[in-house]
Parts: C-alpha cells; structure tokens; sequence
C-alpha cells in the first residue's frame, strides 16, 4: 500500500490512539485481507478467533463496495465490529473499531455464522464492555477515517518537499567540478539512496554515465532504445519489468535485466532509474521536478569544465601551464614519497631559440612552439604529464617512473623533433629544430619540486655544454645522497 507508506507514521498513531481512547475499544487499521497495518489496542480475542476460524468471513468483511460506505458487522446479533473505507489517491485501508457489543448479544446465532463455539465465544467476550452510543462511534469512525490519512499526509508531504529541496540543492553543489562524468555519476548516486533505487543512468551528448549496478548489457541497449522514445516524444515511459516486456524482447540477455525501469528526457538526454518495484506517478513527478536542478548542474559542469580547462592549459600549445604543473606535479611527488616510488622529470627547450625567432619574426616562431606541442602529446605516455614552463621551456612529469624508462621517453622525444620537417629548420645551426633534455630522476621521491627543478635545469646546461640535441641524466637515491650523473658515471 504505497500511498500508506507515506504518510507520516508517528502523527497517524497519536491520532489513531486518541480516537480509541474516545471510543474505549481497539481500533485497528487493516487492509483489504484484514491483516493489520496500525493498531490502537489489542484486537479482543473473540476477533482473533473468528480470523482463524472463519478467514473468509473475515475478509470478505472488507471486500465489500466502498459505496456502502460504513459498515456493521453481526449488528442484528448484537454487534461485533464497525468499519470504514480509508481512501486517498486510489489507496484503501479500513479503519476498523473492534471489541463493541451490546447487551445481551445473541452468541448461539453468531457462533453459527463464523463458526466457534457458542461456549468459547462467550468466554472470549466475558471481558468486552457493553456500548449502545453506536450513534457516537459512527461519527468517531467516520471522523477518523475522512481526517487521519490527509492530515498525516500532509505533515508528509511538507517533509517530503524539504527533502525535495535539499535533494535539489545536493544536485546543484555537484555541478561546481569541471568533470561531468564525475558530476553524473554523483547525481545518479544521489538519486540511487535518495529514491531506493538498483540503479542510475545518464545519457549526455552520446556518453553514457551509469551507476556500477546497470553497467554493459542488456542495460547499454535498453538505454539506447528509451533514449529515442523519450527525446522523440519529449515524455517519460516507465516499464514494470524489462525482462518481460515486449519492447525490450529483441534485445540480447533482456532476461537478466528483472527491474523496473523510468527514463525521462532531459533535452537532447535522458536519466533512467532501475528499481525492483514498478515506478509510478509520484516518482515521475519527483524526477520531473528535478530535471531544472539536473540540467542545470550538467550545463554548470561543461562551462565549468571549458572555463577551468581554458584557465590550465597554455593557449599556444596546448599544454597545461606552469601555474597548474606545478600544483599538480607537488601533489603527485607527494603521493609518490608516501609510496616510496620512483619519479622522474624532463626539462628541455628549444636550441637556438632566439636565432630561429630573429631570422624569421615571431609569428614563425609560435608556430613552432605550437607545433613542439603536439610532438610532445604524441611522443610521451598517456600516464606523463606535460607543460609548458615558459618561453621555449618545456617540462614532464613522468609518475613512477625509473632511469631506464625516463631515458627512453626522452630520447624519444629528442628524436621525434629533430627528425620533424619544420619550415625553417635548414636555417638552424645543427640543420634541423632541436632540443636539449636535462633529466632528473628521484628513486624514492625524497626531494621537492624544487629541488628536481634545480638538478633538471642543472642536467639542461650540461646537455647545452655538450653540443646540444642530446640528453643528460641525474640520478637521486635519496634526499640524504648526492645525485649522481649516470652518464658521468657509466
């Protein structure tokens, strides 16, 4: 009984006991089998016993139309039981007052009705107390059953808007990161415990961001297929089962996917919810009234993202820049010492720079930087980081990282530009655009940024001193050691 479960629990029971308090008799709140859902006193024993002894008498008491509206039960015996239909947004329970009775009722015709011995009925009503105000309870009943579930409701549905609000809210503060896959993923996590779901999707600009429950098929399919019915027709479409519905019988292993599923646009987009129960409508307007704050954390989030990578990279070549490198290069030292790891780095530029920049203006000379900057992103790892460090300055990271592979990554590198066909490059001293690569590597990651820095640029000179186009190594085994020049050294 949905509706039932969400009403404020607490405020019905006060409101339940208060009424059997008026009334002196148990009320009990049952649904159509007459199990009991809200009890107000201990249902008496004779009750108990016609349940057990007569179930269809029993809840056929409650399968009655709800046009007759209150109910009397074994009242021309002496009276058993009164009841009312409780009834919101589709929603019936019956409100039940028990344990009434007349004086001198007849137990020979009761007990034949549903039943029990006339001998055990009697003894179960020897402690029920006599009321003849049936006038009185009919009003009590009737005022219980037309007031409890909206006044309990409402107090619900105020508390159900202020976690609507902070929901919102939630959704909000997730779109101030520039990555929207991890926007997406802590929206769809919010929904996930919010709303008691098995699962989160979003589909956004052709990528999917999904909660780790509905990862890989059938859901990827699935989600393919809504996303076309709900973008084309603007709507939402829930299914109460995907395994068994035919719109999703073409679809390989549908028989794996037992849930329950709710797509609604957004846009050009679409969330889809997966839950074990079917979703109805208060779920689809509670979704709908969140796709302003939705939309507008994933619109956040893309600005956010193009503004903050604009604000990181370098506009010439793309690269990040030294003000970013430099944060991010300390923090990844840091977790490499914690780690005892190995890091290295790469500190080069261009040769002859300035006499490249003189003979043919400057505008050929940022083409050049720009077009280092892709040899760059082409010649190192995708788990090296690059920057640029100022002028014709280049420096990467290389995250644990030892001597050997750093040294092939930097006569990569070198090579890969020497050997590029740039418009000038004849006109250079060497006869071709060269670098010149001062390299550190720090065993344990015992020294700071600065100090890597310093032996990098240390290793720069040297290569400059030899000729240029060439590369020169620093190893550090520890803070407490001298670093040591490999190609000193070997």
């Amino acid at each position: 009984m949905k509706s039932f479960d969400m009403v404020d629990i607490s405020l019905w029971k006060v409101m339940q006991s208060s009424f059997a308090s008026v009334a002196g008799s148990p009320l009990v709140v049952v649904d159509e089998n007459g199990d009991e859902l809200v009890a107000a006193g201990e249902q008496p024993f004779y009750v108990q016993l016609i349940k057990k002894h007569k179930p269809s008498f029993y809840r056929d008491t409650f399968r009655a139309n709800l046009s007759d509206d209150l109910k009397l039960f074994l009242a021309e015996d002496g009276l058993y039981a009164m009841s009312m239909p409780i009834v919101d947004d589709g929603t019936v329970a019956w409100a039940l007052f028990t344990g009434l009775r007349r004086d001198e009722p007849d137990f020979h015709a009761i007990a034949l009705k549903v039943g029990i011995e006339e001998e055990e009925l009697k003894e179960s009503f020897r402690d029920i107390q006599a009321n003849d105000n049936l006038e009185g309870l009919k009003l009590l009943i009737k005022a219980f059953a037309e007031t409890v579930f909206t006044a309990a409701s409402q107090k619900q549905r105020s508390v159900a808007a202020q976690e609507q609000a902070v929901l919102e809210r939630k959704i909000l503060e997730a779109g101030n990161h520039p990555d929207i896959q991890r926007v997406c993923a802590a929206i769809n996590e919010l929904l996930i415990s919010t709303m008691e779901l098995a699962g989160s999707s979003i589909i956004l600009n052709g990528s999917r961001y999904g909660s780790s429950q509905v990862k890989g098929e059938p859901f990827l399919s699935v989600e393919q297929h809504l996303i076309q019915m709900v973008v084309k027709s603007g709507s939402p479409s829930c299914f109460a089962d995907l395994s068994k519905d035919f719109t999703f019988s073409h679809i390989k292993d549908i028989d794996k996917a037992g849930f329950a599923v709710l797509s609604v646009p957004i846009n050009k987009a679409a969330v889809t919810l997966y839950r074990k129960k079917p979703f109805g409508n208060p779920e689809i307007e509670q979704v709908r009234a969140l796709l302003p704050a939705m939309q507008s954390a994933m619109l956040h989030a893309e600005i956010f993202g193009r503004t903050h990578e604009s604000s990181i990279r370098d506009k010439l070549t793309g690269l990040y820049n030294r003000r970013y490198s430099d944060e991010f290069f300390a923090k990844v030292i840091e977790i490499a010492r914690r780690e005892s790891g190995p890091t290295s780095l790469l500190l080069f530029d261009v040769d002859d720079f300035k006499q490249y920049n003189d003979a043919n203006g400057h505008v050929e000379g940022d083409e050049l930087l720009a077009e280092i900057g892709v040899i760059i992103q082409q010649s190192i790892r995708s788990s090296d980081v690059a920057a640029r460090y100022g002028g014709e300055e280049f420096v990467v990271l290389l995250p644990n990282t030892k001597q050997e592979d750093a040294g092939v990554v930097a006569q990569r590198l070198k090579d890969a530009v020497s050997s590029h066909d740039f418009r000038h490059r004849q006109g250079q001293p060497l006869g071709c655009v060269s670098i010149s690569i001062g390299q550190i590597v720090c065993m344990n990651s015992s020294i700071t940024l600065s100090d890597m820095y310093r032996h990098a640029d240390s290793m720069l000179y040297k290569a400059k001193e030899a000729g240029k186009n060439c590369v020169r190594s620093m190893v550090v085994l520890d803070k407490a050691i001298a670093p040591v020049e490999v190609d000193l050294a070997s």
